[in-house]
């Protein structure tokens, strides 16, 4: 007998084009990522000194494209964390959202390659999560690079393995208005940059198999005042051959008495439409004055305006916290713009320093190609 005649319960089976709008396709990345844990015994927790000093690094890669199974904030813990800090506004239903939002990256992904990945570490802005460089690091990543975002101590918001969170909030130090004060930690951060290269060189073969990192082509990056440590990265560590700092200010930095030894960009970015500050009557050129101090080494430097920009420009922020861009009003790009933009800028100057080329051309090209960028000061082009 059958289920029609006896009335018993029957399956609906879409047919095969139901079944394909019913099912769409996964998302997938070409972008894995690996997290890991570095320790050094050699300094002191912040808050604890009976803790050593800890943090997190999460390294991004070219990848086989892989399904996607994560989201974007996969720690509840760092994400009720940031709620309650009322993380840049963005307000609790935009951060809870990240929850569900697929990740950019897909975790312990084959990597694309076994040809060892030039590498781009990046020193995150005060109060900044780790997760908020995913998709600037998958910008870099698509361009052929190994980003390392290092969520140093006390300089954003980290959820360690063992439970504690390490917040910017608590650091009176980096939060006082006296820049003098946050020296010893700029030098901390820088500090940390060279640990991490030490940990990749010891580690780098068993973080992902196939994963191989070129070490002996590195660029330091960083946003803000993690742009103000990554200034220093190139006196300290023989291994980095360009330092970019966005939006960092530079008086903190160490070589802003000495100059900087090696090719050196600093990227000051404003919204369309406002207008420049207000120097006091008197004030020296700030552009010249920060070129000045830099660049007294004879090394290359470039001091980059960009508009349509934000202070914020150098993350996610475009994507996912766009208000942060938009507060103080102005025009800005739109997001896909402003990580091409930024992401392309790195590229540049890496190309021209870092990989080979080694000429002022190569990066000079990229500024007149590139609307939105002016060089404010930079070397004679070669």
């Amino acid at each position: 007998m059958s289920c029609l005649a006896a009335g018993c319960a029957t399956l609906d089976v879409p047919s095969p084009s139901r079944a394909t709008e019913a099912a769409p396709a996964p998302v997938r990345s070409d972008v894995g990522t690996t997290t890991l844990r570095v320790t050094d015994a050699s300094r002191r927790d912040l808050r604890d000194p009976a803790q050593p000093r800890q943090w997190l690094v999460q390294v991004f890669y070219p990848a086989v494209p892989t399904p996607v199974s994560g989201h974007y904030a996969d720690d509840p813990v760092l994400l009720d964390a940031l709620v309650r800090d009322n993380y840049y506004e963005v307000g609790e239903a935009g951060l809870r959202a990240w929850a569900s939002a697929p990740a950019v990256a897909v975790e312990q992904a084959r990597s694309a390659s076994a040809k060892p990945w030039p590498v781009v570490t990046l020193s995150p802005g005060q109060g900044f999560a780790r997760l908020s460089y995913a998709h600037l690091a998958a910008a870099l990543v698509h361009r052929g690079y190994a980003v390392v975002v290092i969520d140093h101590p006390y300089l954003g918001v980290t959820h360690l393995p063992d439970g504690r969170l390490l917040r910017a909030a608590d650091d009176p130090a980096i939060n006082s208005a006296e820049e003098t004060d946050w020296v010893p930690r700029i030098r901390d951060w820088t500090r940390d940059v060279s640990v991490v290269l030490d940990r990749l060189e010891d580690s780098a073969a068993g973080l992902v198999p196939g994963l191989h990192l070129d070490l002996a082509h590195v660029v330091a990056t960083g946003h803000s005042i993690g742009g103000t440590a990554a200034l220093d990265v190139c006196s300290v560590d023989r291994r980095v051959g360009a330092c970019l700092d966005f939006e960092g200010t530079p008086e903190p930095a160490a070589v802003f008495a000495t100059g900087v030894e090696r090719p050196t960009l600093m990227v000051l970015s404003r919204a369309g439409g406002r207008p420049p500050p207000v120097r006091p009557p008197g004030a020296p050129d700030l552009d010249e004055h920060i070129a000045t101090a830099l660049g007294r080494q004879g090394a290359p430097f470039w001091l980059v305006k960009v508009t349509g920009g934000s202070h914020t420009s150098y993350s996610d922020a475009p994507i996912t916290m766009p208000a942060t861009l938009t507060r103080f009003g102005g025009q800005v790009m739109e997001p896909a713009r402003s990580m091409a933009v930024y992401a392309g800028m790195v590229d540049a100057f890496a190309r021209a320093y870092v990989l080979g080329e080694r000429r002022d051309q190569v990066f000079a090209t990229f500024i007149e190609q590139t609307p939105e960028a002016s060089r404010a000061r930079g070397p004679a082009t070669r």
